[in-house]
């Protein structure tokens, strides 16, 4: 019985802090002023990645077909 009373204490003062409490500037929900700038080097920490290996294939795509047009151009 006593272990209820003490579970039953502990929950309600778990959720009356949770709805409390700032999650942190990870998550984006924080009162924190650095949030926005977080969340931009978020988006250049993913884009640029992405921008280089889809600059390679676009570059090697390139170089493969000025290959083999210069390939069909001469003369056997």
């Amino acid at each position: 019985m006593n272990h209820n009373i003490i579970k039953t204490i502990i929950s309600f003062a778990l959720i009356i802090a949770a709805s409390t409490s700032y999650s942190c500037a990870v998550c984006g929900f924080g009162d924190d002023p650095a949030r926005e700038a977080f969340i931009l080097t978020t988006g250049i920490l993913t884009a640029v990645p992405l921008l280089f290996i889809g600059g390679l294939i676009f570059l090697l795509r390139k170089k493969i077909r000025q290959a083999k047009n210069e390939e069909a151009q001469q003369p056997n």
